[in-house]
C-alpha cells in the first residue's frame, strides 16, 4: 500500500470546497472541514467563553447549539446563489457569517453546514477505510 493512499486531503479540508446546500437548491458553499484549524481554534476560543459549569456534555444545550453555529461560521469561506429581498446577490463575509450564526432564525442554513462540514471529514475516512479494506 502506498503511503498517499492513507494520508487526508488536508488542503480540501483547510481551504475548503464549493458543495451545494442540502437544503437551499441554488445556494452553495465553500465549506471546510470541521477538522479545519480554523474551526477548531473559534471552536476552542467560544467554548472558554462559557461558564465552566456549561462545558459538560450535556449542559445548557442552547449554549451549545449556539457555540455549534458560531464555530461553523469558520467553516464558510464563500457564499453563492443567496439574494436579499430586493434580489441583490448576498456578498459574503466572515462576519455577516458570524450574525447569520447568532440568529436562530437561519439555523436551518446551519444544520447544513454541519452536514457539508462532516461530509468533508468523511470522504476523507472513507477513502482510508477503502484504501485499508475495511
Amino acid at each position: 500500500m502506498k503511503l498517499s493512499q492513507i494520508a487526508v486531503d488536508v488542503k480540501a479540508q483547510e481551504e475548503g470546497q464549493w458543495k451545494e446546500h442540502p437544503t437551499f437548491d441554488g445556494v452553495e458553499v465553500l465549506v471546510k472541514s470541521i477538522h479545519s484549524e480554523g474551526y477548531r481554534k473559534r471552536r476552542a476560543l467560544l467554548m472558554n467563553r462559557l461558564p465552566r459549569r456549561q462545558r459538560k456534555i450535556g449542559d445548557a444545550v442552547l449554549a451549545q447549539e449556539d457555540l455549534d453555529r458560531d464555530a461553523l461560521s469558520a467553516c464558510i469561506g464563500g457564499l453563492r446563489g443567496v439574494e436579499d429581498e430586493s434580489d441583490n446577490p448576498i456578498e459574503y463575509s466572515d462576519e455577516l457569517m458570524r450574525d447569520w450564526a447568532k440568529n436562530p432564525k437561519y439555523r436551518v442554513f446551519f444544520d447544513g453546514v454541519r452536514e457539508l462540514a462532516d461530509e468533508i471529514g468523511r470522504e476523507d475516512e472513507e477513502a482510508i477505510e477503502e484504501s485499508l479494506g475495511n
